[in-house]
């Protein structure tokens, strides 16, 4: 599978996979913001 294919099939308009359960909230909540503007800039509406 490509790089492209693994990306999209982890993100969502809601955010993204847990990264770590030692991770803190806050870190989580950055990281799912990431994946929600990368979903929005990969599927416009």
């Amino acid at each position: 599978m490509d790089a492209r294919t693994l990306v999209l099939n982890q993100i969502h308009e809601y955010g993204g996979p847990l990264i770590s359960r030692h991770l803190n909230e806050d870190a989580q909540n950055a990281f799912d913001a990431t994946c929600k503007k990368l979903y929005r800039f990969l599927y416009p509406s």
